[in-house]
């Protein structure tokens, strides 16, 4: 683990009322993921391996370099290179420099663009939904991403489900409807954290335990 990266990350938080702390204004303050749940992107990264992430909604990119850090550190234990696509329809300039001061700009690829047009890579490993919380947006999002998610398996984590009660309407519904690709997956299991801003995971598996 990079301690002199987390450092930096960690300079200046704050306690935002909610169960959690915000980050320095300079890194977006509450406007940008929570630190405790972008310490847990970071644990999910090294824990689950994943060799292609997709993000949405970059912001600031602190979520994005947490992920990316895990990628890194992956990466030094001799795991194979991996890399996170993360997109946003606006082109915020904290962003890059932020990565190159962590050392991690070498694992992303930014994309400015609307997340439901953007190019999406194959077989992505881990998705990661945090632009735009109306139920609907997030919905087109799953049908944009999801059927170039990885077969074998997969996590999405959609966020701000407690702070935005229609990002965990857009997980139930995704849920309910059964839509494509979730009928493909042998195991599907959901995780609803209603805690801090809220955090929803799920995951997809056709591995054979």
């Amino acid at each position: 683990m990079n301690l002199d990266a987390w450092k930096i990350l960690m300079a200046d938080l704050t306690p935002d009322g909610i169960d959690c702390h915000s980050y320095s204004p300079a890194l977006g303050n509450g406007s940008t993921v929570e630190f405790e749940t972008s310490l847990l992107l970071y644990s999910l990264v090294r824990r689950f391996q994943p060799n292609i992430i997709c993000d949405t909604g970059t912001h600031y990119g602190v979520a994005t370099a947490c992920m990316a850090l895990g990628l890194r550190d992956n990466w030094l234990d001799y795991k194979p290179r991996g890399f996170i696509c993360t997109v946003d329809s606006g082109d915020y300039p904290q962003n890059e420099p932020l990565w190159e001061k962590l050392g991690v700009r070498e694992f992303v690829r930014k994309t400015v663009s609307d997340s439901l047009v953007a190019p999406v890579p194959n077989d992505i490993d881990m998705l990661f939904l945090d632009s735009d919380h109306e139920t609907s947006h997030i919905i087109a999002e799953w049908n944009h991403f999801a059927p170039s998610l990885n077969r074998k398996r997969a996590l999405v984590l959609n966020h701000d489900t407690r702070l935005d009660p229609r990002s965990g309407d857009a997980m139930r519904e995704i849920l309910a409807a059964r839509l494509s690709p979730i009928l493909e997956y042998r195991l599907v299991s959901h995780v609803p954290l209603r805690n801090m801003r809220g955090l929803d995971l799920l995951f997809l598996s056709n591995e054979e335990y």
